[in-house]
């Protein structure tokens, strides 16, 4: 779990390097200042801001705020203040607000508590720090509250701030969290192992302080008076999680074994084996064997300790061993460099995250990481310093991504394992459809790539070419093993022309009607609202003044414009309700061939003024014109009319419905069949069932051979 030498150098770095660590300042200015009223005014505003954003803290929006506790920094400043939460007189959680100006305005928020405000915690704290004192025979103070950076926490116990000057041996420090006495020890030769000095951790300091610095600029700046220093309602640089979220999938979860250093770097190998290096061994999906073994081996992981520096050379050797054209190398990541681990997280490559003095994630503030390694395999972030996490697997709860804040650590290195060379994979798609990932795409040497082909609604894929071959119309590709560029292509078609009246009306269809000797005459097309279904367009027969026969036509020509055609059509509407048993029909005629003709009746009740939706195929072709009939025999209402929902062509394998044997089922709003409401035709006869069962046979209407005679009227728009 721990990484080699690797030495509690906290209060080294602060008392005897001057260095502060992430999120801790040097004595700061009294200009610098931040006063407790000014931090819980920081506090509301991002209440508000964290219970908007996020779902598992929406309660806060209710929430009381008081100060808790005045944290100081190890030269006895105030570093920050404590806002604790409550939701109805019920604990909810705290937050973390700097005292001073040159720290960014939010450090941490949490539904834990902090230790300083644990009974257990403070009173194992009290015991440690008597026994140090006995031992070194000094006088000690009740305990000061030391914050040194998100979850970092101590408690002080010299006797006045003239002490808290003290060095060494001289100071009594206890790590609250871990629960120990802080015995500070040189640092720079530990600094050495992670590629970084105590100079360097100085220039960082300076770097982090000027970007907190802008940010309390902006809070006075979003104010009507700047000089009064309160926080604007939009102005607080607060981490929500999902601003700018970035997670590379299949990145493998392994339980510590052999290390957490080996285990991180397992988990990374087996990222690339996942991405097609297909000659590193299948590990265990819990353990990471055999990589995690082969890489403690090639690390010199001794007792589950290793030198950052070996972690590349370790994996290295075991790509190397596997014929790969990989490497790693070794990049420390401090305030002045956090770009670089963005950067491999971009480029999609996961890296073994090494920390010294790592603080905690964010989902278990009372457990620092300290000095362990973990596999960083995404980031959230806004694009600043103080609101970026870095999201990780951890081997001592594997399964769950865990978010710590960057930086959050004194030093840290990032290994990645990288491909010494890519190819280009240039995928395009035509109209009606795109490819996933289009554009130049690049391809890490013998990885495998998958692209998917989606066409839009109503459409298809008519072609994949892979190399300037087709392969199909497959809806995926993958490139596996890749050694050279390539190139894939799709073309698409339109599927399914879809005709919806009470969106488009009756556009260019040409309607007419048919009635004897005028004693009726057609009516319509209009656009009727009506109570069962909505709005539809409705053609019809008006009856004057004596029931007679009559029948209406509307028809249009549809062509598809890829030349692939349409065989299958789609009719919903809803038929007059009819008095009398085989009183009203429909019949639809594609290219002049019936696909369905039948009446409407009323034994069984048949279909009274219910919604139906009928499909037939046809003869693909890619003109297709389209008649509909209604027909009336008896008309007893003063008007028996056809109400036209939609109309849909579309491009369906097999044969759906054969024209004569076709059905007509007649269902309810919701599209549910009614029971005893299905009339079949077969061998021209139409045979009714009822929901008891009981059968009879009708004439079917046959509208395209029917002798007509008598007044035809004819319009169009």
């Amino acid at each position: 779990m721990k990484l080699i030498s690797m030495s509690i150098v906290v209060v080294a770095l602060l008392l005897a390097a001057m260095v502060m660590v992430p999120f801790v300042t040097a004595a700061a200015a009294d200009s610098h200042a931040v006063s407790v009223e000014e931090a819980k005014s920081v506090a509301e505003t991002n209440v508000q801001r964290i219970a908007a954003s996020s779902s598992e803290f929406s309660d806060w929006k209710s929430a009381d705020i008081r100060q808790a506790t005045t944290y100081y920094d190890l030269t006895g400043n105030q570093s920050a203040y404590s806002f604790e939460l409550t939701v109805g007189g019920t604990y909810a959680g705290y937050l973390i607000i700097s005292a001073t100006r040159e720290n960014f305005p939010v450090l941490e928020y949490s539904r834990g508590e902090t230790p300083d405000r644990n009974a257990t915690v403070k009173a194992r704290a009290d015991r440690l720090a008597a026994q140090e004192a006995s031992e070194k025979k000094v006088s000690i103070s009740a305990g000061r509250p030391l914050y040194l950076g998100a979850t970092f926490f101590y408690m002080d116990y010299s006797n006045d701030k003239a002490d808290a000057k003290k060095t060494g041996d001289e100071r009594i420090v206890v790590d609250l969290n871990e629960g120990k006495i802080l015995r500070p020890e040189s640092s720079n030769a530990t600094l050495a192992r992670f590629g970084t000095n105590e100079l360097e951790i100085q220039r960082s300091e300076l770097s982090k302080k000027a970007q907190a610095l802008a940010a309390w600029d902006t809070i006075e700046k979003s104010t009507s008076n700047s000089s009064a220093r309160t926080a604007g309602a939009n102005s607080v640089a607060v981490m929500t999680l999902g601003q700018t979220t970035k997670i590379i999938d299949d990145v493998p979860f392994y339980f510590w074994n052999d290390g957490c250093s080996p285990t991180s770097a397992a988990m990374v190998l087996g990222y690339w084996r996942n991405r097609g290096l297909t000659r590193l061994p299948i590990t265990n999906q819990t353990s990471g064997d055999p990589l995690t073994s082969e890489l403690r081996r090639d690390m010199l992981t001794l007792y589950g300790a290793t030198i950052p520096a070996m972690i590349p050379i370790g994996m290295n050797l075991v790509t190397q061993n596997y014929s790969y054209q990989y490497s790693a190398d070794f990049q420390t990541i401090i305030i002045s460099t956090w770009h670089v681990l963005i950067n491999e997280i971009d480029a999609d490559s996961p890296a073994v995250l090494s920390m010294l003095s790592g603080g905690a994630p964010l989902e278990i503030p009372s457990r620092p990481y300290g000095e362990h390694s973990v596999a960083a395999v995404g980031y959230d972030s806004d694009g600043t310093l103080g609101n970026t996490y870095v999201i990780v697997h951890d081997t001592w709860d594997p399964l769950v991504n865990r978010h710590i804040l960057i930086c959050n650590w004194i030093a840290a290195v990032s290994s990645a394992e990288r491909p010494n060379s890519t190819y280009t994979i240039t995928a395009s798609a035509g109209n009606h459809g795109s490819i996933n990932p289009a554009g130049s795409v690049q391809v890490p040497i013998e990885t495998r790539k998958t692209f998917t082909i989606t066409p839009d609604a109503g459409c298809t894929i008519t072609s994949v070419m892979v190399d300037g071959q087709s392969v199909g119309t497959v809806s995926s590709y993958t490139f596996e093993d890749v050694t050279a560029s390539h190139t894939i292509s799709a073309t698409f078609g339109q599927n399914a022309m879809i005709w919806n009246w009470s969106q488009s009306g009756w556009g260019t269809w040409q309607y007419r009607a048919y009635t004897p000797s005028g004693l009726s005459t057609p009516y319509g097309p209009v656009m009727t609202s009506n109570s069962i279904e909505g709005l539809h367009g409705e053609y019809g027969i008006d009856i004057q003044s004596n029931p007679g026969f009559g029948q209406t036509w509307i028809n249009r020509t549809f062509t598809d414009p890829t030349g692939v055609g349409w065989n299958t059509i789609t009719f919903n509407g809803v038929l007059t309700p009819a008095t009398y048993a085989d009183e009203t029909g429909f019949g639809i005629r594609v290219n002049n061939d019936c696909v369905f003709d039948a009446w409407a009746s009323q034994t069984p009740p048949g279909n009274s003024g219910q919604p139906f939706s009928f499909t037939a195929n046809f003869a693909q072709s890619p003109t297709v014109e389209v008649t509909i009939n209604f027909i009336s025999d008896y008309a007893p209402i003063e008007r028996d009319a056809l109400h036209y929902d939609s109309l849909s062509l579309s491009r369906q394998p097999g044969s759906l419905m054969t024209a004569g044997n076709a059905s007509f089922t007649i269902s309810d709003r919701n599209g549910t069949t009614q029971s005893g409401l299905i009339t079949t035709e077969k061998s021209g006869t139409i045979t009714i069932t009822d929901s008891t069962g009981r059968t009879r046979s009708v004439t079917p209407l046959n509208l395209k051979n029917r002798s007509m005679t008598g007044a035809v009227h004819q319009s169009h728009e």
